[in-house]
């Protein structure tokens, strides 16, 4: 199995589940709609595995603005144009399946899915995902070698039949739904990433990682500036989420 987060393990204090409450008061008064990006596109990187990385990365754009956050609340998600949802065990269920779900159906949000998130069963809510009928599921597997199945927005650059690495040594074969797009696969020909729509919004799962191997074969992983496919698909990402191109420092 690849690494976990151990997030999962903090309890948060009076003063952080106070704010969590007034937070989820506030969400409770929004009436989603869909947005267009500004001059700057805002991104939510929930905080997990590759979220330190991944923040080193867009850091390289100057019209994004990415963040680390830690709430899935409907008041916090309606800041921004998209979120990543980074491997992590700290998760609240009816956060994860429904506010994100709202976010992208009726607020027009884009969502990126990484790795156990991708309805692995050893994950904390196990194989459920908020979009079934795009991923509805995903199994481990080893391997960091993919190849384009089919071009895509999301894929700039990469051409069907290209290859590109995977920055971890594992994956999850994320099962496509009957709205599940396959962007690539691994080399046996399993899914690696899946992509489709939702409502006003639009979905990727990714089962990948935004961290990088220490060693050959996989012995041990570090926060690392993303590289190979892990960097296109995060910029691809952003691009088809928001329909605005990301211009480099």
């Amino acid at each position: 199995y690849g690494p976990l987060d151990p997030r999962g393990d903090v309890k948060p204090g009076p003063d952080e589940l106070k704010a969590m409450l007034l937070e989820q008061m506030a969400g409770a008064k929004i009436i989603l709609k869909p947005r267009r990006p500004g001059p700057v596109i805002m991104v939510a990187l929930y905080n997990g595995l590759g979220a330190q990385g991944t923040l080193e990365f867009l850091a390289g754009f100057k019209n994004v603005r990415a963040e680390i956050i830690d709430s899935l609340s409907l008041a916090a998600l309606d800041k921004y144009d998209c979120v990543f949802m980074l491997q992590t065990t700290s998760l609240d269920n009816q956060d994860y399946l429904e506010n994100l779900r709202r976010y992208v159906e009726e607020g027009g949000g884009g969502v990126l899915f990484q790795h156990d998130l991708c309805g692995l069963r050893r994950g904390t809510l196990g194989e459920a995902t908020p979009f079934p009928e795009i991923c509805a599921r995903g199994e481990r597997q080893d391997g960091d070698a993919v190849t384009v199945v089919r071009e895509h927005p999301a894929l700039p650059g990469l051409q069907q039949g290209a290859q590109a690495r995977l920055m971890y040594y594992d994956h999850v074969v994320p099962a496509p739904g009957g709205q599940g797009t396959v962007l690539v696969a691994d080399d046996q020909g399993r899914p690696v990433a899946v992509a489709g729509e939702a409502g006003s919004g639009k979905v990727i799962f990714d089962g990948s990682i935004n961290i990088a191997s220490k060693t050959e074969g996989g012995c041990g992983f570090e926060e690392r500036k993303l590289s190979g496919f892990n960097a296109v698909l995060t910029r691809g990402a952003i691009e088809w989420f928001t329909g605005v191109r990301l211009q480099a420092r």
